[in-house]
């Protein structure tokens, strides 16, 4: 018989992991329960440690009151174009009613044939890499963009229909290195793209010293890419251009000494030893090999 976790739990675990159950985000945990969202994420952690495996979650509230972890990823700023598959009576009359919904703190747009979704400013994904970031905030639009179909009484999610488009989302690398030495002498750093789109700036929002990653088609790779080449400085301390250049030469310099010595020894071992003459026997052809 299977160990059961929940029943080492204590109370306050045990219910929000049953809201979790029911599909409750944390900031609807904390108001059902009348309690903090950091309360919530506090008992949330507590049992990710005891071995509960929980879905990534989307903090709220200002990202400087929330303690991240050094070089932690956190996304934020998404967008999202959605073109409706099947309109009703009901959306068009709320459309026309209602052009901007509020939904979870989210911005909605409603077109005639399309949604404009924005994500809250007051929410961020974050992880230690862009995809865990990605992953934590799909669940959670999978999940409001449920809730949007049920209160507007549309189709929006559909397999392989690619109805859905992400045309911003802004992955932020906290405490980098670089955005707090920018940030303290003041020195503004944007890096545009061919197309002539920004794709890397500094940023300091909310105090976190962030080099962030900003293009609408490849902040994520960007982010994944850039990132861990940053992860293998502060980690193995890889010599710099300088002295790799310095290495080649001294190998360069070794590889001639020892080409040089092994052509001498190769001339001494010629001198010593002289090639053997190949020594034939006659064989008699009057008769077969087999008759002696």
């Amino acid at each position: 018989m299977g160990f059961n976790l929940r029943v080492n739990i204590s109370k306050q675990q045990s219910e929000i992991l049953a809201l979790i159950d029911e599909g409750l985000t944390p900031k609807q945990i904390a108001t059902r329960r009348g309690t903090s969202v950091r309360a919530v994420y506090k008992t949330i952690n507590k049992l990710k440690n005891r071995g509960f495996k929980i879905g990534g979650f989307n903090f709220q509230g200002s990202p400087s009151r929330v303690k991240l972890s050094k070089n932690h990823i956190r996304l934020h700023g998404i967008e999202f174009n959605i073109k409706i598959i099947s309109n009703s009576d009901y959306y068009r009359r709320i459309q026309k009613a209602t052009p901007t919904l509020n939904i979870e703190g989210n911005t909605i747009r409603l077109y005639k044939e399309s949604l404009e979704v924005y994500q809250s400013k007051e929410q961020f994904f974050y992880g230690n890499d862009a995809s865990t970031a990605t992953r934590s905030a799909l669940d959670y639009f999978k999940s409001l963009f449920q809730k949007i179909e049920h209160r507007l009484k549309i189709l929006i999610v559909k397999s392989d229909s690619k109805n859905i488009q992400i045309v911003n989302n802004h992955y932020s690398e906290v405490n980098n290195e670089i955005a707090k030495e920018a940030n303290n002498k003041r020195i503004k750093i944007q890096f545009k793209g061919k197309d002539n789109k920004i794709w890397f700036q500094i940023d300091d929002s909310f105090n976190l010293n962030e080099a962030e990653f900003i293009h609408p088609l490849t902040a994520k790779v960007d982010t994944d890419r850039i990132k861990s080449h940053w992860d293998d400085l502060r980690k193995n301390n890889p010599p710099n251009n300088s002295e790799l250049a310095d290495h080649l030469r001294n190998h360069i310099e070794i590889t001639k000494i020892n080409t040089e010595q092994l052509t001498e020894v190769i001339k001494i071992v010629k001198g010593i030893v002289k090639p053997s003459t190949p020594q034939y026997t006659e064989v008699d052809q009057s008769k077969p090999e087999y008759i002696g």
